[in-house]
């Protein structure tokens, strides 16, 4: 266990690329603040892929917890919040750290994306890591965020694309949760290597599914392997970019030519 910090930022800055290395040291910074001053403290809004970084870091910090915090469950971009291992986290109240606007444009609802939300926030010279989800309601979008920025929003957000929009402070309990599009399936494969599933579940060829492990393209529980036979269990999340987000449910049985037969959810 690496118990002493000073030890971990020397690990992290040899083994770690520039970008992944930034973002470790901040979050260091964080939880390092939160074991000195005994207070609650929270790192940037981060995607899956630098959590799974983030939690291998965590492990090896003794004397410190944390909750992830999106504004709700498997909100893609969630935030770390450090707290010390002898304090509650159930008396961490998020509305300290968190706000929650909603975005309501007075006209041109149908014609305006996530992305046309996500520009007129960057504009206002918002940093992308300050806010998590944007999530797109029948009425517009509601963005969580740390405080400052959301209010920032608040004040200074009046178009979105050439559509004028008018915002509100909500409170964080009344987010509008996004219905997940998902299609469970039922497939064969001959083993539970990881480029066997790749190729049922997203319908391309086995040495397709090959080249894009070895392109650094699949993540397994959101970290990256470049391991063809890499053998998936149950409840094993795998992401493949410019395909798509499967889940291995469960493994069912056997067909009759000695096939294994699983049960999948495949992310829409």
């Amino acid at each position: 266990m690496y118990s002493d910090i000073h030890q971990l930022r020397e690990k992290i800055s040899l083994n770690y690329k520039d970008q992944d290395r930034f973002i470790l040291l901040k979050v260091l910074d964080k939880a390092q603040t939160a074991m000195k001053t005994w207070g609650y403290t929270c790192t940037d809004f981060l995607d899956p892929f630098k959590r799974a970084l983030v939690r291998d870091l965590l492990f090896h910090i003794k004397g410190l917890q944390y909750i992830e915090f999106g504004g709700y469950e498997n909100a893609n971009r969630q935030s770390f919040v450090f707290m010390t291992s002898d304090m509650s986290k159930e008396l961490f109240e998020p509305d300290q750290m968190f706000a929650l606007v909603s975005v309501t444009p007075t006209a041109g609802i149908d014609a305006l994306t996530h992305r046309d939300y996500l520009g007129a926030v960057m504009n206002l010279s918002i940093n992308r890591d300050f806010f998590g989800d944007i999530v797109l309601n029948p009425k517009g979008c509601m963005i969580i965020g740390k405080k400052s920025i959301i209010e920032t929003i608040h004040t200074s957000l009046t178009n979105v694309g050439k559509y004028t929009v008018s915002t509100q402070m909500e409170s964080l309990e009344g987010i509008i949760v996004p219905e997940e599009k998902v299609k469970e399936q039922s497939i064969s494969v001959s083993s539970l290597r990881l480029d066997g599933i790749i190729s049922k579940a997203f319908h391309i060829s086995r040495s397709d599914a090959a080249d894009y492990i070895k392109s650094g393209k699949v993540f397994v529980n959101y970290k990256e392997t470049i391991d063809l036979s890499k053998s998936i269990s149950e409840n094993t999340v795998i992401s493949c970019k410019g395909l798509g987000k499967m889940e291995l449910l469960e493994v069912s049985g056997e067909t009759k030519k000695g096939r294994l037969r699983i049960k999948i959810n495949v992310y829409q």
